[in-house]
Order: C-alpha cells, then structure tokens, then sequence
C-alpha cells in the first residue's frame, strides 16, 4: 500500500508542478520513482525471507509471517508499477482543470470534501494547539514523561516474557 502512495504523492506533485496533462505527469514520475519503488522492494524482501528459516519454536511461528510478509510486498511493488500509475493518468485532474471547475455548482461529493477538508484542518488546529500547550508547560510534560516511564517499568515487570503460554 504505501508505494502506491508514493506513486500518487509523486504524481500530484508533477501536476502541482505545472504539467497540464495527468498521462504525461504519471509517465516522468514513474520514470523518477520506478528504480526506488523496486530497490525498497528487494530490501524489504530481503529482509523478511531470512525469517522464514529462523530454526527452532520461534522459527516456527515466524515463518509464516516472513513468507507473508514477502509476498505482500512485492505485490504491493507490483500494485504500485502497474495499476497505481494507470489510474492516476485516468482520474488524477491537472490544477487548470480543477480550477476551471470552480465556477459551476458543487456536486454533493465535491461539497463533502470540502466540508471533510475544513472539519479536519479545524480538528487538526485544535490538536497542535492542544500538542503546544502541553509541550509548553514543563511540569505537564514532565510529569508525562515520569509517569510513562513508571508505567513502562511496571508493565515490564508484569509481562510474561516467554514466547510460548505456559498452558502450551
């Protein structure tokens, strides 16, 4: 999923930039990100395919995840280089286009992500504003931070640390 998002981010950016047609913006960004979309794919692969032959219980219990997790990336790679640039060339709109838009009436889903749009960056503001005044006031936060690590050691001492239950 996230190189997908990448393929759209890179592509909105090149309509951003200028480009007057969503085909051409998708091809120079496929250009520029292809090479990276399939090198994090090896990596990731290539990290999670030794797991597979970890020995023992816990080799037994990580193989599958390691064989899951390899396939899903590179079908996520192969998501990301195939489909995901095809349909932003069809659905993606160069800002002239959307711009152009502006004088007609609102269709209800345009109006919904305009509304979305404002209540997010209000809920957004209110956040950050919240996230300040916490930061801004040393003995919150540093009781914050006590507090977590209390709570961090505690739960330490409390957890079972084995990989199997003792039922088993």
């Amino acid at each position: 999923v996230d190189d997908a998002i990448v393929v759209v981010e890179a592509v909105h950016a090149k309509l951003d930039m200028g480009y007057k047609s969503a085909l051409t913006a998708s091809i120079d960004a496929m250009n520029e990100i292809s090479s990276a979309i399939i090198s994090i794919t090896l990596v990731m692969s290539a990290v999670f395919v030794p797991v597979s032959f970890i020995g023992g219980m816990s080799g037994t219990f990580y193989r599958e995840f390691g064989i899951t997790m390899a396939i899903s990336i590179l079908i996520s790679a192969v998501n990301a280089l195939t489909l995901s640039p095809a349909l932003c060339a069809i659905f993606l709109k160069p800002k002239d286009e959307e711009e152009a838009n502006g004088g007609k009436k609102m269709s209800f889903v345009d109006r919904f992500h305009a509304g979305f749009n404002q209540s997010f960056d209000k809920i957004t503001n209110k956040y950050k504003k919240g996230v300040e005044r916490i930061i801004n006031n040393r003995i919150v936060t540093g009781i914050s931070v006590v507090a977590g690590i209390v709570a961090l050691v505690f739960f330490m001492g409390t957890t079972k640390t084995g990989l199997i239950p003792d039922e088993d």
